[in-house]
């Protein structure tokens, strides 16, 4: 016997309402009596429709007020506890609605976005999703922004056992801790942010007034959207470790998961790509990685990247066997070749294999030149006022033999600025770097040069009357042709 339909409101919590976005959960019944057709809960499913202002609601739920005509994008993010969190980000021209798949399960908590140019709506709502009901949860959108969570004395608990947790951040700082216990690794990630934000490694001060700790993978600024610290210690007990997310470069804060988990380093197992699901490299961020066994060598294992069409990269292998090779193709059946350590993308995904006589592990990436003269990153400066220290930095890439990378730092302080180039992965490759004062790029608006030979190191300074437009331009060369990861920093004004 299908159960009666029933219909749930979370109502709204504020006047100030702009947009509505309804979300109809109808999830399918499933019959107790037929044991051989019982689900386990985990594999139990809830379809969400996604009702974008486009029709006038339905006859259960609320009446939906239009989206306002410039909105430029829409992300939803859903998480909760035993699910895996959800995130999706969709561009104009928007649909009437969008359908999810989401796990059905208590308290998932629904986080939308809407991005305008002058402005962003937010709102927030949790709902039970339980399988063979209609439950409508309409989520109310206000242009105040997300507000900032956790203070330096009573900052917020994350659990250390992997469990994803929505955070937020307002156009300043919110602060975090988690129980390192008698482990000895930690990793922390914070990911799917709806804007630029920052996550800070505070390790163990938990009055967070040192500098934070300046690492790959934190503050990886300007192009992504996913940090993460990973901490290894000594002899237990460990205590609490404590970390921020900053949110001063965002337009109007940012959500986002965050996750951390404990653990005792044992080792993992190579993960296993196939040309069914081969696994993901981020271009730009390097991964563990390694080449799996089978019966008999040449061992194999399978790779995709997200690229643009046209443009050059460059693929990248530390510290594997030498004998290692990769093979790069350009269609998901892993058939028509395209290059070897570098290709140029002829569509939106790239396809490749890391093959050899061994199987260890190994770091791989993908890198690319980013930036161009006419639409260079931008990133800001760290705005420090010591010597050498620094708060932020800015996870970079450039890939290609003598390919450049092009950013501007907007500066607002006089003084003199110091622009460094440090951290290559692995330390290999050789980078140029190059600091001119306004955006021509051009040999006649170069301020200053470093072109240490056979090195990632190097270090300009300059005065802020190098810059008459107040913006820094900076340009990095790949000079040795490996393409590289780096870590570029802008700091000062120095006193």
């Amino acid at each position: 016997m299908i159960p009666a339909r029933r219909t749930r409101c979370i109502p709204g919590s504020t006047p100030l309402l702009l947009l509505v976005l309804a979300l109809i959960m109808a999830g399918s019944t499933i019959s107790c009596s037929d044991s051989e057709h019982r689900v386990p809960p985990s594999l139990l499913t809830t379809r969400v429709i996604l009702d974008l202002g486009g029709s006038s609601g339905t006859v259960d739920g609320p009446r939906m007020s239009s989206a306002p005509p410039d909105i430029t994008s829409i992300s939803l993010t859903v998480a909760g506890p035993g699910m895996m969190p959800i995130s999706r980000t969709y561009a104009p021209p928007f649909p009437d609605t969008i359908n999810l798949s989401v796990q059905s399960g208590p308290a998932r908590t629904f986080t939308a976005v809407a991005a305008a140019p002058d402005v962003t709506y937010s709102g927030t709502a949790v709902a039970n999703l339980p399988a063979g009901e209609t439950v409508s949860v309409p989520i109310v959108m206000t242009a105040n922004g997300f507000a900032s969570e956790g203070t330096p004395d009573e900052p917020i608990l994350i659990p250390n056992d992997g469990t994803p947790v929505i955070g937020r951040v307002g156009t300043d700082t919110s602060y975090y801790y988690t129980d390192h216990g008698l482990f000895t690794h930690l990793d922390i990630a914070v990911k799917e942010m709806t804007d630029d934000a920052d996550l800070l490694d505070y390790t163990g001060d938990n009055s967070f007034q040192n500098f934070p700790v300046i690492t790959f993978g934190v503050n990886y600024c300007g192009r992504g959207k996913d940090e993460w610290i990973f901490h290894f210690t000594g002899t237990p007990p460990f205590g609490y470790y404590y970390f921020a997310v900053d949110g001063r470069h965002t337009a109007n804060g940012a959500a986002y998961i965050i996750t951390a988990d404990v653990h005792g380093g044992a080792v993992v197992e190579i993960p296993v790509g196939s040309i069914a699901s081969p696994l993901i490299v981020p271009v730009g961020l390097h991964i563990d990685t390694g080449i799996r066994s089978s019966s008999v060598p040449p061992y194999v294992n399978y790779y995709t990247a997200a690229v643009d069409a046209g443009k050059e990269y460059w693929i990248n292998m530390y510290g594997n066997d030498p004998t290692t090779y990769t093979t790069i193709y350009q269609d998901p059946g892993f058939i028509t070749e395209i290059g070897g350590d570098t290709f140029t993308a002829t569509g939106s995904m790239v396809f490749f294999t890391a093959s050899g006589e061994g199987t260890d592990n190994f770091p791989l990436e993908v890198t690319t030149g980013e930036g161009s003269i006419e639409e260079p990153v931008e990133l800001y400066p760290d705005e420090e006022l010591s010597w050498g220290l620094q708060r932020r930095a800015n996870y970079c890439m450039v890939g290609g033999e003598y390919s450049s990378s092009y950013y501007r730092f907007p500066i607002t302080m006089m003084g003199t600025y110091q622009i460094q180039v440090t951290s290559l992965y692995g330390n290999i490759g050789d980078v140029d770097l190059y600091v001119y004062s306004d955006p021509s790029f051009d040999a006649g608006s170069l301020v200053g040069s470093s072109a240490t030979p056979g090195t990632g190191e190097e270090s300009l300074f300059q005065g802020s009357s190098s810059f008459p437009d107040g913006s820094i331009y900076v340009e990095v060369m790949d000079n040795g042709g490996t393409g590289s990861t780096f870590i570029l920093s802008v700091t000062g004004p120095m006193s």
